[in-house]
């Protein structure tokens, strides 16, 4: 969506936008796994835990087997961290590149409010336009069954609402 300036109305504002943009690939904002990897290096879990044969086999979850973990040194944690930083600053890049990032909340907020106002006009001019329409079939059917024949042609008025 374009930012809208003081003069939208709010109209103006529930329009979509015309604009096309992509979105940043999901990837980007993966970091989870990276993190979990660096943090269980950061303080690995005690010898005592590890060898406790409690563990079952067949759990593969993330984190489960920490028999092959390396511990990390303070010296090494800057290189360590160096992909995740630089990926996290190409993620923070990419969401500033969205749009309406620099709306407030507020802004968003009151934008929210007019296309429910409008969703709501949508939804009461549909079930105008079906009552009219339900009238309208009413008088139709209305007038098929007083006729006397096929060939005989019905005028009439359709009540308006």
């Amino acid at each position: 969506m374009a930012r809208k300036d003081a003069s939208t109305t709010p109209a103006e504002a529930a329009t979509p936008p015309e604009e096309n943009y992509t979105l940043p690939p999901a990837d980007l904002f993966d970091i989870l796994p990276r993190l979990h990897e660096i943090l269980a290096r950061i303080e690995p879990l005690p010898d005592s835990i590890l060898s406790t044969p409690d563990h079952p086999d067949n759990d593969q979850d993330i984190g489960a087997d920490y028999m092959s973990i390396v511990p990390l040194e303070p010296k090494d944690m800057p290189g360590a961290v160096l992909g995740m930083k630089s990926q996290l600053r190409r993620a923070a890049k990419a969401v500033e590149q969205l749009p309406d990032m620099d709306c407030s909340v507020e802004e968003l907020e009151k934008e929210v409010e007019a296309l429910e106002a409008k969703q709501k006009r949508q939804r009461e001019a549909r079930s105008a336009l079906g009552r009219k329409a339900a009238a309208a079939l009413k008088v139709l059917d209305d007038a098929m069954i007083c006729s006397p024949n096929d060939d005989t042609v019905i005028r009439f008025d359709i009540p308006s609402m």
